[in-house]
């Protein structure tokens, strides 16, 4: 039901670290402002919910509107509810490049690929940044199958008028 209060783009990123290991994940919606005021108490009572469900208390934080570089101690899932715009992360770092405007990857090709399948009218759209997700180690599978040449993966799809159209782009580098 907390759903229905987002707006139709929701987006989700991985974060790994140098060895290509995940290290966490990013959530990020547009949160129209008729639902604004009514969205926090209800995730916050899901929350709870889960909270007591599971036995176990959940570790979870509301952020202030004025808390735009949060300090994250790595299992505290960080929450922001505010000025039209949802997200929630346990790293503080990916947090307050969110808030900031910023992805980190300003002008790199994989964010221009991104941005034009936005260009162009996706209705959804994944996005695979392989150049930092795999391991970058010689003698392993993954540079058996040749995959350590891969850039980027996205997959997409379009609907125009009453047909759709679905494509997948491998790139190399």
């Amino acid at each position: 039901t907390l759903g229905r209060n987002l707006g139709d783009e929701i987006g989700v990123t991985v974060q790994v670290n140098a060895a290509g290991e995940p290290e966490g994940l990013t959530l990020l919606a547009e949160l129209p402002p008729a639902h604004e005021d009514s969205f926090r108490p209800a995730l916050q009572a899901e929350l709870e919910r889960a909270e007591g469900a599971n036995e176990g208390q959940r570790q979870w934080r509301f952020l202030r509107v004025d808390e735009r570089a949060p300090v994250s101690d790595g299992r505290t899932l960080l929450l922001w509810a505010h000025d039209g715009l949802f997200a929630a992360s346990i790293s503080g770092d990916s947090l307050t490049q969110v808030l900031a405007g910023s992805s980190g990857k300003r002008g790199s090709a994989f964010r221009e690929r991104i941005a034009g399948a936005y260009a162009d009218g996706t209705d959804w759209l994944l996005a695979v940044d392989f150049a930092h997700l795999l391991p970058q180690e010689e003698d392993n599978e993954a540079e058996r199958l040749g995959l350590l040449d891969a850039e980027h993966l996205l997959v997409e799809h379009q609907r125009r008028g009453d047909r759709t159209l679905d494509t997948a782009l491998v790139t190399f580098d």
